[in-house]
């Protein structure tokens, strides 16, 4: 039985919501904030990798916090360099990882660079209010949710007349109402996910949104104060607005991509094999998640399962047909072969209860590839974007091999490690041995940071980086 995989595909989202790291970090603020050795962490990591922080814990922005991020930052470029000294990027898996990671950033490329060619140009009205955002700043407080269901109740108890911070303690699981529940402080324009700045920017001083689907989960976002820019001259507009009109049509893009990727995949004529979708279901069923790797200190595992791919290889014949489609005349197949090789980056929920759009989400991911290449897309941008995923993952290897051997640690190794991993945390309540159970699988990684640290050549821009924390906008 052949069936259309198309509803499956329309469900998708944009590439950048699951295909790879977003490339238009790689365009901007390519300074160091901070230099570990002979590789470096620039303003547009840093900034990307912590508003992402920021929105996927619900923490609020202070210093401290930035602080920590970027130490945890600098600790992964550290822990990359021993796996590569370990040999872990040149083993069979690291050399698969860096082939797949080549892959994905290929697709992203061509993604940007066919979407962005079918928007039309941003008119001047449109760049002039751009030009107002970016140079104003919305200060914030959010709602988070990750059941839509909930977030459709919290707001008409909103609309009831329930006061937001209330809702929020009760939001927050809080015992009494707190001034920063939900606090994020003043956002930048081009700093945000794009629907949740889109809606922030929309707002009114003390207006609320309706509920807002980021990336990240859903969110209600209430603007606490605008703090407009006394200045905004002509001769500045002049001067920014050719950057200003290529970021307008990168976050149009990203809003918009959903209809460019649904195009796309109907123009290949996409038909499932549905008995072998089914039987891959079922395997994927029977399968227990790998919880992956820890991607950052203790205490803040990796949000997430992933497909235990060896087990599955073990269990399917590679050369199964999932799909065919029509690729630049040619009939070809999607086959089981080609969907393992993107087990790293397929959710393990989706795979496990909708097969057919985790299907579809390798099957894209492979056709984007393809043009990429068609293109020439694989190219030094694409190297960029490579180098930090790659960096990112082993960091999380290293960490993975390290404790898959824990120590029994004296007491001053579980205090070293908590003041480095968990730094603001009250642990004084626990008993010893549930501290001792919680820690001690870190305090290997801690021990090798350390020494890691007094051998390395560590250096921060302290200007730079304080001002990327102007988050009470005193610079």
């Amino acid at each position: 039985m052949r069936v259309l995989l198309l509803p499956a595909l329309i469900s998708l989202g944009v590439l950048t919501a699951a295909c790879g790291p977003e490339p238009e970090q790689t365009r901007f603020d390519q300074r160091p904030v901070a230099v570990a050795n002979e590789d470096s962490v620039t303003a547009a990591e840093f900034t990307s990798s912590f508003v992402t922080f920021l929105i996927g814990t619900g923490l609020n922005d202070d210093l401290q916090t930035r602080r920590i991020h970027l130490e945890n930052m600098i600790d992964a470029e550290l822990l990359a360099q021993e796996a590569r000294r370990r040999g872990l990027a040149g083993d069979s898996l690291g050399l698969l990882r860096a082939d797949l990671e080549r892959r994905r950033a290929v697709g992203a490329r061509f993604f940007e660079e066919a979407f962005v060619e079918t928007l039309p140009p941003p008119t001047e009205e449109e760049i002039r209010q751009t030009f107002a955002r970016y140079k104003a700043q919305v200060v914030v407080r959010h709602l988070y949710f990750t059941d839509p269901d909930e977030a459709r109740a919290s707001w008409e108890r909103l609309e009831e007349g329930e006061d937001f911070l209330v809702e929020a303690a009760r939001v927050y699981g809080l015992a009494d109402v707190d001034s920063a529940a939900g606090f994020l402080g003043p956002i930048r324009y081009f700093q945000m996910d794009d629907a949740f700045a889109e809606a922030a920017f929309e707002l009114e001083p003390g207006a609320y949104s309706t509920p807002v689907r980021s990336r990240f989960g859903w969110h209600i976002i209430r603007a606490e104060d605008i703090w407009q820019s006394p200045l905004l001259t002509e001769s500045e507009f002049q001067v920014r607005q050719g950057g200003l009109s290529s970021q307008f049509r990168l976050r149009r893009r990203r809003l918009e991509g959903d209809r460019f990727v649904r195009g796309f995949m109907e123009s290949l004529e996409v038909q499932a094999e549905g008995p072998a979708i089914t039987a891959l279901g079922s395997m994927l069923r029977d399968l227990s998640p790998d919880p992956g790797p820890v991607a950052g200190p203790v205490l803040a595992p990796e949000v997430g399962d992933r497909i235990p791919a060896s087990e599955l290889r073990a269990m399917i014949e590679p050369s199964t047909p999932l799909a065919t489609y029509r690729y630049r005349g040619a009939e070809r197949a999607f086959t089981a072969a080609d969907y393992l090789a993107w087990l790293p980056f397929l959710p393990f929920q989706e795979a496990r209860n909708r097969t057919a759009a985790s299907v579809g989400r390798a099957l894209r991911n492979e056709v984007f590839y393809l043009e990429g290449l068609r293109r020439g897309l694989n190219d030094q941008e694409a190297s960029i974007i490579v180098d930090d995923a790659l960096t990112k993952w082993l960091a999380s290897r290293m960490r993975d091999s390290l404790r898959a051997n824990p120590i029994d640690p004296t007491a001053e190794q579980l205090r070293m490690a908590l003041e480095r991993l968990a730094p603001r945390a009250d642990y004084s309540v626990l008993p010893e041995d549930s501290l001792r159970l919680l820690v001690a699988p870190a305090v290997a990684e801690v021990d090798l940071l350390t020494r890691l640290r007094q051998d390395a050549s560590i250096r921060v821009d302290e200007a730079l980086f304080d001002s990327l924390a102007c988050w009470h906008g005193d610079c």
